[in-house]
């Protein structure tokens, strides 16, 4: 019999969630319904949450993909992350304890549109610093 750990098949997911189970399985040395109800099990149990799609920003036009780092107020966070998500160019939202209070994945058509869009987050009630870094290059 086969093992294969949850991790094994998450790693998997994570390479190329549009896989079939069959796909998967002859990875594994296993049958179709061996992963499907493994992965229906992981979904059940709240570990996958969704799929989603790893999207080439370039090639749809977009100049800039970024990460920015925003410090505010601990009392505005909330607030501020609920504003943010109405921005169309941001991707992600994310509440941090490190370096910043919110970090944000975003993307922009040009360096005129990124200068803008940071100017209008520096001016938001409860910012105190806006640290961009703009992505070169993605490694893994």
């Amino acid at each position: 019999m086969v093992r294969i750990s949850e991790i094994d098949i998450i790693k998997e997911l994570e390479k190329d969630a549009s896989q079939t189970y069959t796909q998967i399985a002859k990875k594994f040395g296993v049958t179709e319904a061996a992963i499907r109800k493994r992965i229906k099990n992981l979904i059940e149990k709240g570990i996958i949450e969704r799929y989603n799609v790893e999207i080439n920003y370039k090639r749809l036009g977009f100049e800039i993909f970024a990460i920015i780092g925003i410090d505010c107020k601990p009392e505005c966070m909330m607030k501020l992350a609920e504003e943010l998500k109405k921005e169309e160019n941001i991707r992600k939202i994310f509440t941090t304890s490190g370096d910043h209070s919110i970090l944000i994945e975003a993307v922009f058509k040009t360096s005129e549109e990124f200068s803008r869009f940071l100017k209008k987050l520096e001016k938001k009630k409860g910012t105190l610093r806006v640290c961009p870094s703009i992505i070169v290059s993605r490694i893994k």
